[in-house]
């Protein structure tokens, strides 16, 4: 296999645009909008670029394990209980555990890179 079957470059192309449903999240705010750019990696792992403007989502169960580093903008992950908040922006990353239980917050226009691995 070649590098060029198997390397891939993580782009906002419009032809890798997903938009998840609003029913994938627990509650979410009105207007709440993103926009992912999926590259395929294979059946238990995401990864790609995301957007998404001011807004929340809540979940009762994150569905994979996520890893993000924050390319411009600014974001909030809040638990269920609201006894912990973390504020992240532009260089910043960070995991999220697969299950956690809490509100992810886009408090201004955001970009990031991830990579979610279900377990």
């Amino acid at each position: 296999m070649s590098a060029a079957d198997t390397v891939q470059m993580l782009t906002e192309h419009p032809n890798r645009a997903v938009t998840p449903a609003l029913s994938d999240y627990d509650a979410h705010s009105e207007g709440w909008s993103e926009t992912e750019f999926q590259v395929e990696t294979g059946p238990s792992t995401v990864a790609g670029r995301w957007v998404g403007e001011p807004g929340w989502v809540e979940f009762d169960s994150w569905p994979y394990r996520e890893f993000c580093v924050i390319v411009s903008g600014r974001v909030a992950v809040e638990s269920s209980d609201g006894t912990q908040r973390f504020e992240y922006g532009p260089g910043d990353a960070f995991t999220i555990p697969q299950g956690f239980s809490g509100r992810w917050v886009t408090l201004e226009p955001t970009r990031k890179v991830f990579i979610g691995v279900t377990e």
